[in-house]
């Protein structure tokens, strides 16, 4: 599935001006594609070996943040687990929610 018809209104909101505003333009800027905002020079690379506690990225096969751009990440965090879900974009966990979901509950049962 490429996308929801209509999106579900937790995605509606998100994207709403309301939530977007200011300051996703102060921090982004106008463009998902060219960050020009505050963030621009931002980088956790360098500290992410010191994260300690169970992670999971999340990602998919067809996200913005293409899996080459996660696994970066995911080498630098210790221990660090991943679920590239297939198919999926950006927003996978509103087009392949029940994946999502299971990689969630999976990780976090684990750690209860």
């Amino acid at each position: 599935m490429v996308g929801c018809d209509p999106w579900p209104d937790y995605v509606q909101l998100a994207m709403s001006d309301e939530m977007v505003g200011e300051c996703y333009y102060v921090m982004q800027g106008a463009s998902e594609f060219v960050v020009t905002g505050k963030m621009k020079d931002f980088d956790i690379r360098e500290d992410l070996h010191k994260i300690k506690v169970p992670t999971l990225m999340l990602s998919g096969t067809n996200d913005e943040a293409t899996p080459y751009v996660v696994k970066e990440g995911y080498d630098l965090i210790p221990d660090c687990e991943w679920a590239l879900i297939q198919g999926a974009a950006h927003i996978g966990n509103a087009t392949h929610g029940e994946e999502y979901m299971e990689a969630v509950e999976n990780f976090i049962s684990r750690f209860d």
